[in-house]
């Protein structure tokens, strides 16, 4: 919350000790540790979308998302959707219903 609110920074040791991140290394071993990362990652990443797909199923939720945010999102493709259909045959928008 007082991230949220203040926008205050963190140092990399307060994120370590807030778990916002799993690990901090000096300036000189960002990209190596990042390459090893995305190694790792590239070779398990058909394993990805299960595990993502089961723990939003155990959390209740099929889509991954919140419903409010998976709403939120449809209605904006939905009013997207009009605004380009009417450019495209040069009328207004007709938001009803």
């Amino acid at each position: 919350m007082e991230m949220t609110l203040l926008n205050r920074t963190l140092t990399a040791q307060e994120a370590l000790d807030w778990g916002l991140v799993n690990e901090v290394v000096p300036d000189a071993q960002v990209l190596p540790k990042s390459m090893e990362l995305a190694g790792g990652w590239r070779r398990r990443h058909a394993a990805f979308g299960r595990t993502k797909r089961l723990i939003a199923e155990s959390l209740g939720r099929s889509s991954g998302r919140c419903p409010r945010e998976r709403d939120h999102r449809r209605a904006g493709r939905r009013k997207e959707g009009l605004k380009a259909q009417a450019f495209l045959e040069k009328r207004k928008p007709d938001f009803s219903g």
